[in-house]
């Protein structure tokens, strides 16, 4: 399974790839709902990021900010 968010602003229907980002508490694309009803339905597999925005791509504070969005996701899955 991939996880990624899209963002808080504008409609969904016009988000695209590079609008994909780490997973926090503002992800339009309820993630951590679809990982818990997957995990619910008895899915133990691998989850991974796919975060095509460069913003994330090019952000200085990758590591700490990908450890942070691991972190969310941990809890709140």
């Amino acid at each position: 399974m991939r996880i990624d968010i899209t963002p808080a602003s504008g409609p969904r229907s016009e988000f695209v790839e590079p609008d994909r980002g780490l997973v926090f508490v503002d992800d339009q694309a309820e993630t951590i709902a679809q990982l818990r009803e997957i995990r619910a339905a008895g899915y133990d597999g691998y989850v991974s990021f796919e975060p095509f925005s460069p913003g994330v791509q090019t952000d200085p504070d990758l590591p700490a900010r990908l450890r942070a969005s691991l972190d969310f996701v941990s809890g709140a899955a």
